[in-house]
């Protein structure tokens, strides 16, 4: 689904337009709010402009963002409450710069951040989005020792289709990219439309791989921002100490499934590419199942091992659901001991 390209930001329209547009999306976002502003403030690139866009939050955000005095900034807050996608959407409205970058409330830039990834865009004109590697902190602003973003170790500069390649073979896992770490050519957004309403935290996934089928890609392969982890994030539901959730497993499963299906005749070898893909999801599936069954929690090990089954039907010839069976016999046996069955008491030698 393509959100209508006319519901998109207009053109410039004169050239004292700052050329990158920092867009915040922000719903009760008091706590932290104000460290992600002063780190927006602090770039050592200067031609930007902040846009908060505030989805009707009933805390005191306003009156944090309001005690900045920056002309740069501009507060907008919404007639009523768009939900998630949508304030990301409105974000997009808003922006007039000729790059975008968003970052959620409650994640820092790096004082280099833009300076970095504008340089990129400007020498790079094929280039769509840039990136880069991200630091994970907790709520209280501590640096976290593990990454979970595969595909931004390195510097590179790519075709998008090769990066698409990686990207979505990794989405049985997570996201490549971090939202907080891309800055983007508004005429990306222009051409493809907006953030897909019908995917509340892999939204920006399915934007990504679009973007990437159309353009190329750029990363700097060093931490120029940072990723708040706090329990009370939206996308906390999408990750556990295995991975990701059912729920998780199911939305980037069905991220993967829309462009997929969007953007076939961009993608080579669609058919074998979109195989893989599935398969990955559903042996992912299927193990995390096996780990439920082995924790004794026979109801979730059905349930997983249901989805792995509705994302890729011929999962049954993998080795990992040969892994999953066994397991099940094995635990049966365990349950009921060595006692004989009721074929062995009935049969006769």
């Amino acid at each position: 689904m393509r959100m209508k390209k006319e519901m998109l930001v207009k053109p410039m329209t004169d050239s004292s337009t700052p050329k990158v547009s920092v867009c915040m999306p922000v719903y009760n976002g008091s706590d932290y709010i104000a460290d992600s502003i002063q780190s927006v403030l602090s770039q050592t690139y200067e031609n930007f402009h902040l846009i908060v866009c505030d989805n009707c939050s009933t805390d005191n955000t306003e009156e944090v963002v309001k005690n900045f005095k920056d002309p740069r900034i501009t507060y907008v807050r919404n007639s009523k409450n768009l939900g998630l996608v949508g304030n990301a959407n409105r974000c997009l409205e808003l922006a007039d710069g000729k790059y975008v970058h968003i970052l959620h409330h409650d994640d820092i830039m790096l004082p280099e951040n833009l300076e970095l990834k504008v340089r990129i865009l400007d020498e790079h004109p094929k280039v769509g989005l840039v990136h880069s590697d991200a630091l994970l902190i907790d709520q209280e602003g501590k640096t976290l020792d593990f990454s979970y973003f595969k595909d931004s170790k390195t510097d590179y500069i790519e075709d998008g289709r090769k990066v698409f390649q990686r990207y979505i073979m990794n989405m049985h896992i997570g996201a490549s990219f971090f939202i907080g770490a891309v800055l983007a050519r508004r005429d990306c957004y222009l051409k493809l439309g907006g953030f897909n309403p019908i995917l509340p935290t892999t939204n920006d996934n399915e934007m990504w791989m679009r973007i990437l089928l159309f353009y190329d890609a750029a990363c700097i392969g060093k931490p120029l921002v940072k990723y708040r982890l706090h329990n009370i994030m939206t996308s906390a539901p999408m990750h556990d100490d295995i991975g990701l959730t059912l729920l998780g497993l199911e939305e980037h499963y069905l991220a993967s499934s829309i462009v997929l299906d969007q953007f076939k005749d961009r993608i080579p070898q669609w058919r074998n590419l979109k195989r893989q893909v599935f398969s990955a999801f559903s042996v992912k599936a299927v193990r995390r199942g096996a780990l439920f069954l082995r924790d004794g929690k026979f109801t979730e090990s059905m349930a997983t091992f249901k989805t792995a089954l509705k994302f890729y039907p011929l999962v049954f010839t993998k080795n990992a659901f040969w892994t999953f069976i066994w397991t099940l016999i094995i635990k049966q046996v365990q349950k009921f001991g060595s006692s004989p069955t009721k074929l062995e008491k009935n049969q006769k030698f």
